[in-house]
C-alpha cells in the first residue's frame, strides 16, 4: 500500500510539474523577406551567428538555460527555467537594427503567474542609451504573441545591438519581486514591414551643405556629424529625396551646436513614416596642436610628431586593444584621434627603443568630453631583452597629477621628467628595451599629437644660453590674423601655464600647461575661431605671472 502511495505521489507531483510548462508551440509567425528580418531564436527565419543564449551575468538559472525544449510536439522552444533575468549575448557579431520596425516575441508564463516581464535591446553604438526596458505584455497560461515598435525603446539608435535582456524581477502591478519563476520563449526576432512604392519613406539621398552626408544608406535613419569645436555656424541640409517621389518631406533645421536636425518622410498612402537624424556636435579640435622645438635628432624618439622623424611602428592599435583610431590633420597638423573603449597599444617590438638616456616624456591631448573622474593612463613596456614585458613605467593623468586632467576643448601639453613616472616590477628600470607604449582612458575620443621621448638641454644645434630670468615677449606679429607667435622664456625647470583671455577675462585657450625645461619657447596661437578685438596673455612659472596684450584683427 505504500509502495503504490509513493509511486501515485511521484505521478502526481511529475504531472503537476508538466503542467507548469506549455504543451504546445506559438502560431507560426509572419513569412516576412529575409532581408526584413533579424533572427535570434525559431525555426522560421535563419538566425544570426555566434548567440550565446546563456551568458553568466548572475541570474538565478545560469547553467539551467534549454535551448531545445520539447513542449511534446516534436518542435523545440527556449526555456528560461529559475528565470529573475536572462541575457543573449552576441558581441561578435553586432547587428544594425537601426531601420528594424518592430520586436517579436512569443512568450508563455505558466498560469497564476502574477508577474512582469520587461525586455530591451542592448547596444554599444555610443549614440543613445544603450538600453531601456519595456514592458512584453503577458496574459499566464497561454502563448502571447508580442510586437514592440522599436520607437518603445526611447533614444536608442540600435547601430549596434550586441545583446537581448529580459528582466522578470517585478510584480504585475511594477513593484519589485526578485522570486525566480519560469518562462518559455520561441521566434525572438526584429522586423521590418517590406517596403512597396506606396508606403516607401525612404530617402535615396540626403546632402549637408550640397554633399551626400557620409556613409549615408537608406535604411540608416541616424547620423552623426563632427564638426570643430567652437563651431557656430549650423550647417544646413540642402537636400532630402525620398525614394518615391510621392512621398511627403519635411526638413528641420538643427538651430545651433550641439544640435539635432531631422527629415521626416511619410510615404504616399500615409500608412508609413520615417524620420532621419542627424546630431550635429563640437568635437574636433578647432586648431592644431601646438609647434614644438627645435631638438638634435639623437635627443628625440619620436613616436608621433610632424615636429621630428617618427620610428617605425608595427602598429598603432594591437591585436590585444580594444579601441580604434585614425590619424587626422587639423589645421595642418597631424594628430591620432582615438576612439577609447578601454586602451589602446602602439607596438614597436620589432624596433624596441633605449630611452635610458632620455630625460622627459611629452604629449599634446585635446578632448571635448567632461574630464571630471577620468584619467589618461600612459605606460611604456620594458622587455628586458626576452619575448615579453619583464617591467613597465607608467604616469597617471587625472583631476590630481600634474598637469591635472581638468581641460576640455583645449590643447594640453603634457612635458614631464621620466623620472617622475612609477616603475613597475622594477623599480630601477632603466628603459633600455622599450618596445610598447600604451594608453587607458575612459574618455571616449581623444586626439593625440606629438608624442615623444626626449633628452633635456638639446633644443636646437646651436649652443643655447639659459636665460637669467622669468620673461615673456610681446606677441609677433601683432595685430595679427588668425595666427600669431608668443615666445617667453623660463630660467628653470617648471611648471608653467599660457592661457588667452578675452576683455571679459574669459578663458578662451589654453596654450601650454605641464612641466617644462629650463630655456626660451615659442608657441603658435591660432584664433581663426575668435572674434576681432583685443586678447590678454597670461604666462605662469612657479608663483609669478606675467600678462601681455594682442590684437586680432580680421
Amino acid at each position: 500500500m505504500k509502495s503504490f502511495l509513493l509511486s501515485f505521489l511521484f505521478l502526481f507531483i511529475a504531472s503537476a510539474g508538466f503542467a507548469q510548462s506549455p504543451v504546445t508551440n506559438p502560431e507560426a509567425p509572419e513569412d516576412w523577406a529575409p532581408e526584413d528580418v533579424i533572427s535570434f531564436y525559431g525555426a522560421t527565419y535563419e538566425n544570426i551567428s555566434g548567440i550565446n543564449y546563456d551568458p553568466n551575468w548572475g541570474q538565478t538559472g545560469h547553467n539551467q538555460v534549454n535551448t531545445q525544449f520539447d513542449p511534446g510536439t516534436g518542435q523545440v522552444i527556449l526555456a528560461y527555467p529559475n528565470f529573475n533575468y536572462q541575457g543573449t549575448d552576441f558581441a561578435g557579431n553586432p547587428v544594425n537594427a537601426s531601420n528594424m520596425e518592430y520586436f517579436h516575441v512569443d512568450i508563455w508564463v505558466a498560469e497564476g503567474t502574477n508577474r512582469m516581464v520587461k525586455f530591451t535591446p542592448v547596444d554599444n553604438s555610443g549614440t543613445g542609451p544603450s538600453e531601456v526596458l519595456v514592458e512584453v505584455p503577458v496574459t499566464p497560461g497561454s502563448w502571447n504573441s508580442v510586437n514592440i515598435p522599436m520607437s518603445a525603446f526611447t533614444g536608442m539608435t540600435m547601430q549596434s545591438v550586441f545583446q537581448l535582456k529580459f528582466d522578470g524581477q517585478f510584480n504585475a502591478d511594477g513593484s519589485a519581486n526578485t522570486t525566480p519563476f519560469d518562462i518559455y520563449l520561441d521566434n525572438i526576432y526584429f522586423w521590418k514591414v517590406a517596403s512597396t512604392s506606396e508606403n516607401d519613406a525612404s530617402l535615396s539621398d540626403l546632402q549637408i551643405e550640397g554633399e551626400t552626408i557620409a556613409g549615408f544608406d537608406p535604411e540608416l535613419r541616424t547620423y552623426t556629424l563632427d564638426l570643430p569645436a567652437g563651431a557656430t555656424e549650423v550647417p544646413q541640409i540642402t537636400l532630402a529625396t525620398p525614394t518615391n517621389e510621392n512621398a511627403t518631406v519635411t526638413i528641420n533645421q538643427a538651430v545651433g551646436i550641439p544640435g539635432v536636425a531631422s527629415v521626416d518622410v511619410v510615404s504616399e498612402n500615409g500608412e508609413n513614416e520615417w524620420t532621419y537624424t542627424i546630431t550635429y556636435i563640437g568635437s574636433i579640435p578647432g586648431q592644431g596642436a601646438p609647434s614644438q622645438p627645435d631638438r638634435n635628432a639623437q635627443d628625440v624618439i619620436s613616436i608621433i610628431s610632424d615636429a621630428y622623424t617618427d620610428i617605425e611602428v608595427d602598429t598603432y592599435s594591437a591585436d590585444w586593444d580594444d579601441s580604434d583610431f585614425e590619424f587626422v590633420t587639423i589645421d595642418g597638423t597631424t594628430a591620432m584621434r582615438i576612439d577609447f573603449t578601454n586602451f589602446i597599444g602602439i607596438d614597436f617590438q620589432s624596433n624596441r627603443q633605449n630611452m635610458s638616456e632620455m630625460t622627459h616624456f611629452h604629449m599634446n591631448f585635446w578632448t571635448a568630453n567632461e574630464t571630471l573622474d577620468k584619467s589618461l593612463n600612459l605606460k611604456f613596456s620594458e622587455w628586458g631583452g626576452t619575448d615579453g614585458e619583464v617591467s613597465a613605467f607608467e604616469y597617471s593623468l587625472n583631476n590630481a597629477s600634474n598637469p591635472p586632467l581638468d581641460e576640455q576643448g583645449v590643447w594640453v601639453t603634457v612635458d614631464i621628467p621620466l623620472d617622475s613616472w612609477s616603475p613597475i616590477n622594477a623599480p630601477n628600470a632603466v628603459r633600455g628595451d622599450v618596445a610598447q607604449f600604451v594608453i587607458t582612458s575612459n574618455l571616449d575620443v581623444v586626439y593625440i599629437a606629438n608624442l615623444y621621448v626626449y633628452r633635456e638641454g638639446t633644443v636646437s644645434t646651436e649652443p643655447i644660453e639659459t636665460p637669467a630670468k622669468f620673461e615673456l615677449s610681446q606677441n609677433y606679429p601683432n595685430p595679427f590674423n588668425p595666427t600669431t607667435n608668443i615666445a617667453y622664456s623660463i630660467p628653470a625647470s617648471g611648471d608653467v601655464s599660457l592661457e588667452v583671455f578675452n576683455v571679459m577675462g574669459q578663458r578662451v585657450a589654453t596654450l601650454v600647461r605641464g612641466t617644462q625645461s629650463a630655456g626660451s619657447h615659442t608657441v603658435s596661437f591660432d584664433a581663426s575661431n575668435l572674434s576681432s578685438g583685443v586678447y590678454m596673455y597670461r604666462l605662469g612659472f612657479e608663483g609669478s605671472v606675467q600678462t601681455r596684450q594682442m590684437m586680432l584683427i580680421k
